[in-house]
């Protein structure tokens, strides 16, 4: 029965789904921040 589910297209699509959308919120204001600070130039970085 769980091997049935584990094995289910829909089931792997929704947990693959999931952790894009987890690591999007993770990962998005990290990236921004590190393109803001390209953008604004190693002028004013203070490391």
């Amino acid at each position: 029965m769980v091997t049935d589910v584990l094995t289910d297209p829909r089931f792997l699509s929704g947990i693959f789904w999931t952790l894009v959308g987890v690591s999007f919120w993770v990962v998005g204001p990290f990236v921004g921040y590190y393109l803001w600070k390209r953008w604004r130039g190693p002028d004013d970085a203070d490391g």
